[in-house]
């Protein structure tokens, strides 16, 4: 069998959609030694997936949602001849005769406002457009992976000839070793955030909320580790403007030592984010055993359980009430610690890689 993986989502910096990409690609080839597989990444990104006899990783120039993708692509196809194609990402090209499957990891792109900036005119447009796109990946797939029943709710909501070909199947994390025993490395005194600056992760009310706690003399350093993206640019003006400058230290390009690092010693995570379609920064916190605050009403909800103290992410209020009640109880810390410990053991991307093998060779045997 020949499995052609479109993994272009996996760039040269390291992101949520590249670690997912990266962590299935590189067990796939163990799972199923005696098929092929092609692994398609942007240029500059092979150097994230380590080498397999059974998988050839080629690095392309062709990007993802731009009109000739298809026939950017045509040449790889030709060569590897593939029996499958799998996107990591939400859409892509189709190919005449080939069984086609997708990752479809959230639909933000379509659902959130102002996701693609504070253009209304650019939001409308490219939900259009994505929309397109993505009716039509998902009406030729011969099934779709999604990272959790709150995506897969909304994909049939919106797409509702998807029912009956939707595996939910969760993501996992590689940062920590969720069985380990023994106290780890001392909590410090820092908050922590992981991920971008873009609308969906919620950081105009997250700062709100610091600077409500901060007026309240209970706000600890806060260190944010953000993605530098088409949102970066706004952060330390929003910083700024909530009266938080010297307040917040913001690290970007983040080795994974200095993350492990970082989530092992916070006092506490936050995550207040509108949506998300799994939340991969709160799984790595919970496995490395931090307390975590989260939003009610999305993704992580569905994957911290009992394991994060919930608020609601439209109110700044109740995520500064969220943050002040970690800051100020060490037994609830402690309490929420040893139960985001239990529960991030639940995922992994073992788990994760063995179920889309599976998907992809019933695929293939139908």
């Amino acid at each position: 069998m020949r499995v052609l993986l479109d993994g272009r989502a996996l760039q040269p910096e390291m992101d949520g959609i590249g670690r997912y990409t990266s962590a299935i690609s590189s067990r796939l080839p163990a799972l199923r030694p005696s098929w092929q597989f092609t692994l398609v990444v942007s240029r500059g990104a092979a150097h994230h997936i380590p080498s397999a006899p059974n998988l050839s990783v080629i690095e392309s120039p062709v990007p993802r949602f731009r009109p000739g993708e298809k026939r950017g692509l045509a040449g790889i196809v030709a060569t590897s001849k593939p029996d499958l194609v799998h996107g990591f990402s939400m859409a892509g090209p189709v190919y005449d005769g080939i069984p086609a499957t997708f990752t479809i990891h959230d639909l933000m792109v379509l659902e959130l406002e102002g996701y693609f900036g504070p253009s209304r005119v650019r939001n409308a447009l490219f939900r259009k457009v994505f929309r397109k796109l993505i009716e039509r990946s998902t009406a030729a797939a011969s099934a779709l992976v999604v990272p959790t029943e709150w995506v897969a709710d909304r994909l049939v909501a919106m797409f509702p000839g998807t029912a009956g070909r939707i595996a939910v199947i969760y993501e996992g994390q590689d940062l920590f070793d969720p069985m380990r025993s023994g106290g780890g490395p001392q909590r410090g005194d820092f908050l922590l955030y992981v991920g971008n600056a873009r609308a969906y992760k919620n950081i105009p009310n997250l700062l709100r909320a610091l600077s409500v706690v901060a007026g309240r003399g209970l706000l600890p350093p806060v260190v944010m580790v953000v993605r530098r993206d088409r949102a970066f640019g706004d952060l330390s003006k929003a910083i700024s403007a909530a009266g938080l400058s010297g307040r917040i230290e913001v690290l970007s390009a983040v080795p994974e030592e200095k993350l492990r690092e970082l989530y092992s010693t916070c006092l506490a995570f936050v995550s207040p984010s509108l949506s998300e379609g799994f939340g991969l920064p709160v799984l790595e916190a919970m496995a490395a055993g931090a307390p975590v605050l989260a939003s009610r009403g999305t993704a992580l909800e569905e994957v911290a359980g009992d394991g994060a103290l919930l608020v609601d992410p439209r109110d700044p209020e109740a995520i500064a009430a969220g943050v002040a009640e970690l800051c100020g109880s060490a037994e609830m810390r402690s309490e929420l610690s040893a139960k985001a410990s239990a529960r991030s053991i639940l995922f992994s991307w073992e788990a994760a890689s063995a179920q889309i093998a599976d998907m992809l060779e019933g695929v293939l045997t139908r």
